[in-house]
């Protein structure tokens, strides 16, 4: 009797899974597939000769595995190509998959100030009694989110400020715009231009 645990499907596909040793010192599991039905492997597994360390009267064929491509050490690379695709963060581009304006953050949407009708934010609600900002944005910003933004529904939201209050860099494609009525004390937020 093997001591090796069964794999998922093996009565169904007639394996045998069997414990080998190649040296009195490497003890191996080994999925043996010789009578399997169809040459079969559970879960992508392919059914091949088994390699003569393994093999013996009891092992002839067994179940290999694909390893996984290794992974090379390119982040930087990695990371700007990552700034390239959609994630789930708040005060993103609204502007991202459509002409129109559309936000995907939770109690987020999209709003413009008046006076710069072209230019929108992705802007969620604050939370908690002390109007608290998420703080998940885009990579590459550095603006600070703050509660200075009052919609027509009468709730605050949270901006990225990025000049005046704050300061800070925006993220990809948005720009720092300089709020109308507060350009004495140079209050800018992070919008993005309407395509």
């Amino acid at each position: 009797m093997s001591s090796c645990p069964k794999p998922p499907g093996i009565d169904s596909l007639w394996l045998s899974a069997y414990d080998t040793t190649t040296d009195k010192l490497n003890y191996f599991c080994t999925v043996e597939c010789t009578n399997s039905y169809d040459n079969a492997c559970p879960k992508g597994g392919v059914c091949v000769s088994a390699p003569k360390d393994l093999a013996n009267d009891r092992i002839k064929n067994v179940c290999v595995y694909e390893q996984p491509a290794p992974v090379k050490p390119e982040v930087v690379t990695l990371s700007q190509n990552i700034m390239n695709f959609q994630a789930n963060y708040h005060y993103e581009n609204p502007f991202w998959a459509s002409h129109v304006a559309y936000c995907t953050g939770t109690r987020e949407m999209p709003m413009s100030y008046d006076g710069l009708d072209d230019f929108y934010g992705c802007m969620p609600e604050t939370f908690g009694r002390e109007n608290k900002c998420y703080q998940d944005y885009p990579p590459g910003t550095t603006a600070t989110p703050m509660p200075i933004y009052y919609g027509e529904d009468e709730k605050v939201r949270c901006a990225l400020v990025c000049s005046g209050a704050a300061t800070g860099n925006c993220g990809p494609r948005s720009e720092c715009m300089i709020l109308p009525g507060l350009a004495q004390a140079q209050v800018g937020v992070c919008l993005y231009k309407k395509k």
